[in-house]
């Protein structure tokens, strides 16, 4: 290996501590997601303070989720490199705790209406962080239907209807319930189907660790057929459902065919992917794209 090699190899590897096993993808997503929910459900972008408290709230998550992960061919790059940055990884999980609590604090100083919560709106954020403390647990994680629910559950309730809660206008009271709930179980599906398709690099450890995750129960030859296409079949009627209140028009449509090409393609390619870097930003990645194009679009229409 010659010396343009090692440094590039070195920068490689300085950027995927910083980008992926500081789990700051992980931000960037769910605050995409939060921008491209926000507008399409309140018309409105979310406040940058919003914005900050998820992102670093999840930050915080995923990094308390792989401090003690056990290291095998797929995770070793991740799990050596926690364990090589473990004390400031210990330091920063609480500045980032105190600064989540004050954003919270500030954001109930400024509204403090968010303190008036609806049944609904207790029953949906307190089983979401009830499911965050299960997922912990190896007898929900060994389950492939449980874990990849409980991923795609707690992301649209934070990628979803948090972004809707905290904006609390008028248009909170009056939002159209059946518009919401579909948007919702739409964004739900995506996840889920990101959930299962990230299982397949660890294909090999969860076979010989006999979890049932979905893709040991439908079989990584059944992926499309079972799983990603009906997926795409699902979300296009959701689509359909969603088209006049959304004012979609033939660029619209476009768009999301595009998207749902790319679904389909990555999905193909995430079939024999097993290192987990790569993964991350291949079937991950795909909440960046979907979050962009439904941006994109939304400006598109307004």
């Amino acid at each position: 290996m010659n010396v343009i090699d090692k440094t590039s190899d070195k920068i490689l590897k300085k950027l995927t501590g910083i980008l992926l096993w500081n789990n700051h993808f992980y931000g960037i997503c769910i605050a995409a997601l939060s921008i491209c929910s926000s507008l399409y459900l309140t018309g409105q972008l979310p406040s940058l303070t919003f914005l900050a408290m998820v992102y670093f709230g999840t930050v915080v998550y995923y990094t308390n989720a792989y401090f003690n992960e056990n290291i095998n061919e797929q995770n070793k790059d991740r799990a050596i490199w926690y364990q090589n940055h473990y004390a400031y990884l210990k330091i920063r999980q609480w500045v980032l705790f105190i600064i989540i609590i004050a954003i919270l604090i500030f954001s109930l100083y400024q509204n403090p209406s968010l303190l008036t919560f609806n049944i609904i709106s207790l029953g949906l954020l307190g089983f979401s962080f009830f499911l965050s403390y299960l997922y912990n647990f190896p007898e929900f994680q060994n389950n492939g239907l449980l874990k990849s629910s409980i991923i795609a559950f707690v992301w649209t309730i934070i990628g979803a209807y948090l972004p809707v809660y905290f904006n609390r206008s008028g248009e909170f009271e009056n939002m159209n319930t059946i518009v919401t709930t579909l948007y919702c179980i739409q964004l739900f599906l995506f996840i889920f189907l990101l959930a299962v398709l990230f299982d397949i690099k660890d294909i090999k450890t969860d076979l010989s660790g006999n979890k049932k995750t979905l893709v040991l129960q439908i079989g990584l030859n059944n992926i499309m057929q079972f799983l990603v296409l009906p997926y795409i079949v699902t979300s296009m009627i959701i689509d359909y459902k969603l088209a006049n209140s959304f004012s979609f028009t033939s660029i619209i449509w476009l768009l999301h065919c595009i998207f749902y090409l790319i679904v389909y393609l990555v999905s193909k390619k995430a079939l024999t992917e097993s290192k987990i870097s790569r993964s991350i930003l291949l079937v991950d990645g795909l909440m960046l794209i979907k979050a962009t194009i439904g941006i994109i679009a939304w400006y598109i229409i307004h």
